[in-house]
């Protein structure tokens, strides 16, 4: 397996500080289809005071769908489909379980919002704090924390 094939998460940066979860989610919608099973469990737009910081976290359901979603994505910018995305490329951090885990250790229990993050489970929405329990171990957990203490994002040997 080469490290592209190992990609699953992506970063949107530069979106439009007026889109929302479900604007995001609606792009993604139509460059990978909408299908009663998402290809996609996790989008999450980091916040900036008020608004989202202009960066999406999109972690896909294989590396497969992820590559298939990033080209559409890609053809869809290119072709003025989508506007307010600057550029699409590979997340620091990889990962379903990953990516919950930063988000736990990044958002308080009492603070998180769904204006602001989405948890898919079979392709519906989930609840994120019952996901963060059910998905994120100790040493993961651990591992999100000393991340933003440092603020290097690497991926953690736990989870391999």
């Amino acid at each position: 397996m080469t490290a592209e094939q190992a990609v699953t998460t992506l970063a949107l940066r530069g979106i439009s500080k007026t889109y929302t979860v479900r604007m995001v989610q609606y792009f993604l919608d139509a460059a990978c289809g909408d299908f009663e099973f998402k290809r996609y469990n996790f989008l999450y737009l980091p916040r900036r005071g008020r608004s989202h910081s202009g960066l999406a976290i999109v972690n896909f359901v294989d590396a497969e769908s992820c590559a298939m979603c990033e080209w559409r994505l890609r053809l869809l910018q290119r072709d003025g489909a989508i506007s307010g995305f600057k550029s699409i490329g590979k997340s620091y951090i990889q990962g379903f379980a990953q990516n919950l885990a930063y988000y736990a250790a990044l958002v308080r229990e009492d603070a998180r919002d769904a204006s602001h993050v989405l948890v898919l489970e079979h392709g519906k929405p989930a609840d994120v704090s019952k996901m963060i329990r059910q998905y994120v171990t100790r040493p993961l957990m651990q591992w999100a924390e000393q991340c933003l203490a440092s603020m290097v994002l690497v991926h953690p040997r736990e989870a391999e």
